[in-house]
């Protein structure tokens, strides 16, 4: 069994993410996604959108259900991202909030 340190909902129904990987979770169990963490801590949902936090690239994110992803790294930190906050309003606010372990 994996370990899970995050869960979110969103258009492609429930995500996990942990030290595993990440997951999308169905009545089968745990689908594994590739992504491109080393180290994920946590994972944020926005519709079609999906985020990892964690390292080497902070932040990364797939447009597309976790096809395709892209890195957005925050200048100046270097401590892994642990948690990812998207505003409840964020499709007309734009704000996500990303915390990180130090730094």
């Amino acid at each position: 069994m994996s370990i899970i340190l995050s869960l979110s909902k969103g258009y492609g129904g429930l995500w996990a993410a942990g030290p595993d990987g990440l997951f999308q979770v169905n009545a089968g169990g745990l689908q594994q996604v590739p992504q491109p963490q080393e180290n994920l801590y946590c994972c944020a949902a926005i519709h079609d959108r999906i985020l990892v936090g964690g390292l080497p690239h902070g932040v990364a994110y797939s447009m597309q259900l976790g096809d395709n992803w892209q890195a957005g790294w925050m200048d100046e930190t270097a401590a892994p991202v642990v948690s990812i906050a998207p505003d409840p309003n964020v499709e007309h606010s734009g704000v996500i909030l990303a915390a990180t372990d130090g730094g």
